[in-house]
């Protein structure tokens, strides 16, 4: 796409219809305790200072749509702190971080000052897009150089791309700096990580959205998450693997949000996977080695032979053409999402034309034909702060906001991590203890009573109103949370109704965050719940195997249970965080955009993330590179070993935890958590 495209600011819709829009979600009227974190500034400073909190002064209660609007006054937080000899100064107006094999653009259409050294610059209407770094970075999945995760100032105009995948990246850049919106840039995103990350996105998956109208302020959410199809009947379902595949919602996802905020024809913004998937792509490790985990699907004649290389698997560093792909996005493009011939192949091929295969292709069809509607999102209160996601109780920002709100009782800002040395900040053993306990304490809850909503409005209004967002009880079960002692099993808070607790199992996802020069965010979160989803695979891309989310136990009018229609509950957890509310009448509002992929570890990745930014001040990068730690489950409780990371920092940490009852596992991780913040730089 040639930067000399002119940009339209006004962005307006691409098609006839009426846009579709949420309510604004404002902060609630009433004061709030405004707290200062005095966290270190430089490294080996000292740590154990504790933040300035009038004991008497409740959490603001969380946030919901139809609240009277107002502005919930913020604390300060400490900025980044720069490394020794360094100026935080470079032209985007963000700070963009990822972790392990993810990459990132910061761009922008005018050249610094006084660029920071550390950080590749563009040239005027150039991406400062790091080709050389990324090269490496895409073929060694721990490479880690935080000179390259930094970009930040207060320049209101400037632009940032960050996703997992260098194609995908870079894509977007180009359409930002090209004039197109954050929508614009995170549809060209997602379809590049269609072809370049087919274990973990694509056509035949879902995803969800938080939005950030940067000119209002409003959050809004889109649930693109898969259901099963309508038409299904218990004694009919296939027992087939067709009967793993939820109904797909991506392409209706993507045509919405380029509908609702877009400024560039769905044609346009196709075109950069389309050209990849006919001159080649250079193959990851991270799809190499989701490849290697499932050889069966790569044999010959096999589901995924079309990405095979001389007869076998790929490989890191292959060279893969997907011209099939290539075929399904023209025709996306021409005749919108759900184009019948081509599910209609996908689904009939290989002798699947059962009951359960024309029941998804009619509710892909008729889906495709409805809009997708936008949600005013459900912010939460944490640390003077509005963290705003999904309103779906089958999301995982119940966790994120149950388990965010316990720790607002439990002072972590004084539990500042050892920055010394060279390598990724340590964490403290206690702030490790508390913030998983929290954890356990929010998936006892969720994984009793996360649930589609449309199936019993009544317990999910319940499980939102007399769990997630109940002060009082959130306030007593803190009280549960006790330093240096594990808590026995966390039992689930009693809501309306049956419900039994059952583990998530969810582990093929992908992010996107994307920030455009009018101050939208775009923070997408996409999945086929498996890598390479239910291995069912035509037209160049893979089917989801989202619908294993639903609890196997469950009966009917249970949570989460299977039934026609229903959304499968999910651990996915995009979020924005609204500095110190959300403020009205502000064309550039604050504020820190993350999500993850990661499957049950989601909400741990993105709680680890933000404490580390909002409570002890880290730069995104240096949060994001800090070791992941907490609670996949409410007996599940890990920590980040191996790569990068000196086994000496972690034995002391690991051996406390011990001693206080946690078992933990160890072991690497992979995150691909992707953070961007914008706005005011604070002094420590």
């Amino acid at each position: 796409m040639s930067p000399d495209v002119p940009s339209r600011p006004d962005h307006p819709p691409q098609r006839a219809r009426e846009p579709v829009t949420g309510r604004r979600s404002r902060a609630p009227t009433g004061d709030t305790a405004a707290r200062t974190v005095r966290a270190v500034s430089t490294p080996g400073a000292a740590r154990g200072t504790t933040p300035e909190k009038d004991p008497d002064v409740r959490s603001t209660p969380l946030r919901h749509a139809l609240r009277t609007p107002g502005r919930t006054p913020g604390r300060e937080t400490p900025g980044p702190r720069p490394a020794p000899g360094r100026a935080l100064r470079t032209t985007a107006a963000v700070v963009v971080a990822l972790l392990g094999s993810a990459t990132l653009a910061a761009c922008s259409d005018s050249s610094p000052d006084q660029p920071d050294a550390s950080v590749p610059v563009a040239a005027p209407h150039g991406c400062s897009y790091d080709d050389a770094y990324n090269a490496v970075n895409a073929m060694t999945s721990d490479a880690i150089d935080p000179a390259n995760f930094r970009a930040d100032s207060t320049d209101p105009g400037a632009v940032a791309a960050v996703t997992n995948n260098p194609y995908a990246t870079k894509a977007a850049c180009d359409v930002l700096l090209a004039g197109g919106t954050a929508a614009d840039a995170a549809v060209t995103a997602q379809y590049v990580f269609g072809l370049v990350e087919p274990q973990s996105s694509g056509p035949g998956g879902g995803a969800l959205v938080t939005y950030l109208d940067g000119r209002t302020g409003d959050v809004t959410t889109y649930d693109g998450t898969v259901h099963a199809p309508s038409g299904e009947r218990e004694d009919l379902r296939s027992v087939s693997t067709l009967r793993r595949a939820g109904v797909p919602q991506t392409d209706r996802l993507m045509h919405q949000l380029a509908h609702d905020h877009g400024s560039r024809p769905v044609q346009d913004l196709v075109a950069p996977a389309v050209h990849l998937a006919r001159s080649g792509f250079t193959v990851s490790p991270r799809l190499a080695d989701a490849a290697a985990s499932r050889p069966d699907l790569f044999a010959e004649d096999a589901e995924g032979e079309f990405l095979t290389v001389e007869g076998r698997a790929p490989v890191a560093g292959d060279t893969v053409h997907n011209p099939a792909y290539a075929d399904y996005l023209d025709a996306v493009a021409a005749d919108g999402p759900g184009v019948t011939d081509v599910i209609e192949d996908l689904l009939t091929a290989h002798g699947r034309a059962s009951r359960g295969g024309r029941d998804l292709v009619r509710d892909w069809r008729d889906d495709a034909a409805r809009p997708l509607d936008a949600a005013p999102a459900l912010c939460a209160p944490y640390a003077g702060h509005e963290v705003c996601g999904s309103p779906s109780t089958a999301t995982g920002m119940m966790i994120v906001a149950e388990a965010l709100q316990l720790l607002d009782h439990k002072h972590v800002a004084r539990l500042t991590p050892d920055t010394a040395g060279d390598g990724p900040a340590v964490p403290r053993a206690t702030a490790v203890h508390l913030i998983s306990e929290a954890e356990r304490i929010a998936f006892a809850d969720g994984n009793t009573w996360m649930s589609d909503p449309a199936d019993n409005p009544d317990r999910s209004r319940a499980y939102l109103d007399s769990v997630v967002t109940n002060r009082g009880l959130l306030e007593d079960r803190s009280d549960d949370i006790r330093q240096k002692r594990t808590m026995d099993t966390p039992q689930p808070s009693p809501v309306e109704g049956e419900g039994e607790y059952e583990e998530s199992t969810e582990e093929g996802t992908s992010q996107i965050v994307v920030r455009d020069a009018r101050g939208d965010i775009a923070d997408v979160t996409t999945t086929l719940q498996q890598n390479f989803g239910a291995g069912i695979a035509g037209q160049g891309f893979f089917l989801n195997n989202s619908l294993d989310n639903f609890s196997r136990h469950a009966e009917a009018g249970e949570p989460n249970h299977r039934g026609p229609g229903l959304h499968p509950r999910t651990t996915m957890a995009p979020v924005i965080v609204v500095e110190g509310g959300v403020p009205r009448g502000t064309g550039h509002p604050e504020a820190i955009a993350l999500g993850s992929p990661g499957g049950r570890g989601i909400p741990a990745y993105v709680i680890k993330s933000l404490v580390a930014v909002l409570e002890w001040g880290l730069p995104p990068d240096e949060a994001v590179r800090m070791p992941n730690f907490g609670a996949e489950g409410r007996d599940i409780v890990f920590m980040e070993t191996g790569g990068d990371l000196d086994d000496r920092d972690f034995r002391k940490v690991r051996d406390l935890l011990g001693d206080w009852g946690q078992d933990v596992n160890t072991g690497p991780r992979e995150s691909g958590t992707a953070v961007v913040r914008v706005g005011r730089r604070r002094s420590p």
